[in-house]
């Protein structure tokens, strides 16, 4: 499954829902949509992980890099919405302290 991206604004708030898998193959798509995003002068991001069937470590990095930009700026990355499979990869890596995770968007957004 390609990776689709579908943006979309609430507020102050760039929410990006992800479907598909986001991998090494299209991390690279992902990591520029996010920088130019911040570049823009985004500074609150929701990924809305609903419909994201699998996340490698590139897209892992990529997350942590854009963390870090907004971590600068006094910015915030937000995940909502992760399935079983994808909330267990946040959790083997120990990133599931690094980045909030809400079950759902409404949540997500009440975390701003």
């Amino acid at each position: 499954m390609n990776l689709q991206i579908t943006q979309e604004q609430h507020g102050q708030v760039n929410i990006l829902v992800i479907t598909g898998r986001l991998d090494s193959t299209n991390s690279e798509s992902f990591e520029t949509l996010l920088t130019n995003l911040i570049n823009a002068g985004t500074s609150q991001i929701l990924i809305d992980g609903t419909q994201m069937a699998y996340i490698s470590s590139a897209g892992l990095r990529i997350l942590l890099m854009i963390a870090k930009q907004l971590n600068r700026t006094r910015g915030r990355i937000v995940l909502c919405g992760l399935n079983e499979s994808v909330k267990k990869v946040f959790d083997l890596t120990g990133l599931t302290g690094i980045f909030p995770l809400c079950a759902t968007r409404e949540e997500g957004l009440k975390s701003f």
